[in-house]
């Protein structure tokens, strides 16, 4: 995103990525947060369940509460209603498509209020949300279920097995 604002962005949508040092360093700094600690951790978190149809690292829980209380608290604490400003950034476009894995993983975040309320405000102030990410909150959730059947059959399967040896 950050390539394609630089190299095709106009000057009527600067806003999402602004070239003034400081406003840009904003959005930096949280697309950094979203790529090294926020999206790693649903990923750490998540991805027994994601890859192997397998419940969720409990040993990578509180990384994710970590990064969704810091989350959480930099919202409450920024008094505007976007990540960096007044305006939708590309930061909030990042950011809200990894918390569209939580969504996807049908994980509870009402509980971090700011990051919740913030997370509607851009679903719905985002004009291309649904026909992006509905979709592929639904396929993530169908083949979580699939792997998670597989992973049943294959279970039962081997315990039948291992019962007409004994």
């Amino acid at each position: 995103m950050m390539y394609l604002m630089n190299k095709h962005g106009a000057e009527e949508n600067q806003y999402l990525y602004p070239k003034e040092a400081e406003e840009r360093a904003k959005v930096d700094r949280m697309m950094f947060f979203d790529m090294g600690t926020l999206y790693h951790a649903i990923k750490e978190y998540f991805g027994p369940k994601i890859h192997q149809g397998l419940p969720p690292d409990p040993d990578k829980e509180n990384l994710l509460k970590t990064s969704l209380d810091y989350l959480d608290h930099f919202l409450e604490i920024g008094g505007v209603p976007y990540l960096c400003g007044e305006r939708i950034t590309i930061a909030d476009i990042a950011v809200l498509a990894s918390v569209t894995e939580l969504d996807a993983m049908d994980y509870n975040y009402k509980c971090y209020g700011e990051l919740f309320r913030w997370s509607e405000r851009v679903k719905e102030n985002f004009p291309h949300y649904k026909e992006c990410c509905l979709e592929g909150v639904e396929m993530t959730r169908a083949r979580v279920k699939q792997l998670e059947a597989d992973l049943k059959k294959q279970m039962e399967k081997e315990r039948k097995a291992s019962i007409t040896k004994k």
